[in-house]
């Protein structure tokens, strides 16, 4: 990823948290899916713990069908991103993440919309 687009994406993760803040829905989803964009294999970890840390459940869906799809999963466990997710998100077990078998066996996409939750 290039200068110019991790900081445009800093500033979306900065810009979804503090419209979050305040409440602000439209900017929360222009923001979610602005971040959907820059999931790849060096982001997923660090995405997704924001996307845990405050309930951004759209957010949260890109990045676990990015880590359920081929390989990536494996490949992503050993980012510094995917450390940092473990060491926030101390719920989701590495035992959880080890496989995407493993992993989709802790998911439940309940929701009409589509929505994925941890169970």
């Amino acid at each position: 990823m290039d200068q110019d687009s991790e900081a445009a994406m800093v500033m979306s993760q900065h810009l979804l948290v503090a419209a979050d803040r305040y409440n602000l829905e439209r900017l929360k989803l222009i923001c979610e899916d602005n971040l959907c964009k820059y999931v790849q294999m060096s982001t997923v970890g660090t995405i997704l713990t924001l996307a845990e840390q405050h309930g951004f459940y759209g957010l949260r869906k890109a990045c676990l069908q990015f880590l359920m799809s081929g390989n990536n999963l494996k490949a992503a466990i050993q980012t510094d991103g995917f450390d940092y997710l473990a060491n926030s998100c101390p719920y989701l077990s590495s035992k959880s993440c080890s496989s995407p078998s493993s992993l989709s066996a802790d998911l439940s996409l309940e929701d009409n919309n589509g929505t994925v939750y941890w169970r």
